[in-house]
Formats: C-alpha cells, sequence, structure tokens
C-alpha cells in the first residue's frame, strides 16, 4: 500500500506468497507487477525466478540416485518461509513416487538457523535407524547440521549426508565443503 502510494512506474516484490488484500492491490494496479524468487506459470504477475517444488524433486532424485535410501528433509526454522515448503512437498512427492517414506523434521521455530540444524541432526541421528542422507531448506541449517555432526564424531558425507539450498558463499568455506543447490539464474 506504502509503495502504491508513491505512483511507482512498476513493483517488483519478492516471492508470490501474499496476504488477500495484497493480492488485491496487485490486481487492481495499473502499473507493471514483477514477483522474483518463484515461478508459478498460472499467475498473472509477470515472474522471474523458479519452481521451488521442483527444488525439492531434483534435490530427492540426485540423493536416490546417489543411493541414498533413507533421506530425510529438515524445514526451516522460521516461520513463514513458505517456498521452504514447497520445496519440502517436491521432496516428500519424490519420495512417495520412489515407493519410499518421506521423513520431515521441523526445528523448534525460536531457534536461530544453525541452533535448528544443530537440533535436527541430534535429533535425526538419535533415530534407531538414522538417516543416511538429510536435506535441510537452506544453507544455514546445512551448516549447523553439518558442525553438529561432526561435533558428534559423525564422517560426513559418508555416515549421513548433507545437502542444503541457496549456495551461500561460506559453503564452499566448510570442511567438507557444503553440498549445496544454486538457485538457477534465469
Amino acid at each position: 500500500r506504502a509503495f502504491l502510494g508513491w505512483s511507482p512506474a512498476a513493483l517488483v516484490l519478492t516471492s508470490r506468497f501474499h496476504s488477500a488484500g495484497t493480492e488485491k492491490m496487485i490486481a487492481e494496479a495499473d502499473i507493471p507487477v514483477v514477483e522474483t524468487w518463484d515461478y508459478q506459470p498460472e499467475r498473472e504477475p509477470l515472474q522471474i525466478g523458479f519452481s521451488h517444488y521442483e527444488v525439492g524433486v531434483t534435490a530427492a532424485r540426485y540423493l536416490h540416485g546417489k543411493g541414498y535410501r533413507r533421506i530425510a528433509f529438515v524445514q526451516n526454522s522460521a516461520p513463514g518461509d513458505f517456498s521452504a515448503l514447497e520445496r519440502r512437498d517436491g521432496y516428500s512427492a519424490t519420495l512417495i513416487e520412489l515407493g519410499m517414506q518421506p521423513w520431515v523434521f521441523a526445528p523448534d521455530a525460536d531457534r536461530a538457523p544453525f541452533e535448528a540444524g544443530k537440533q535436527a541432526m541430534q535429533a535425526l541421528m538419535s533415530a534407531a535407524i538414522p538417516p543416511d542422507a538429510i536435506i535441510f531448506a537452506n544453507d544455514n541449517l546445512a551448516a549447523g547440521g553439518l558442525l553438529a555432526g561432526q561435533r558428534a564424531g559423525l564422517e560426513i558425507p559418508k555416515d549421513c549426508a548433507v545437502l542444503g539450498f541457496g549456495d551461500y558463499p561460506f559453503a564452499e568455506m566448510l570442511l567438507p565443503s557444503l553440498s549445496t543447490i544454486k538457485p538457477p539464474a534465469l
């Protein structure tokens, strides 16, 4: 509302997740609207992005293709990350299609990302039959998980593969470097 009040020539929004009121304003705005960080072909605004659902599909298929069969997914601890939930949904649907059971861990919402990754790694690896691979919703969570796993004596990726999302600059600085999915540049 505030931005439209300035009478801009165009409006660029991050993502497609908006309140009903914002959707109405976008539909009624008499200016070009561009949404980034997402792609849903059925949506009306011009979009520059990618399908987060397909990221989840790609991650699950990649790990399955590498021979992993107990693949878990760790959701973001930050509430409102709907894109990460779409990645989770793509992962879940793919595992079901492959005849496997999805295994989703939701960290406590009040935890910072590194701490949430640590919580996830500790909880998942203490299962009677732990995962052999974990997909984290983002690289911050994955880094927390990787570091917690190392501190617990795990050999990453021998004992458990760790896959993040975002291709954050610190990913290559970790030892071992963090395997991560780079968001496509369109």
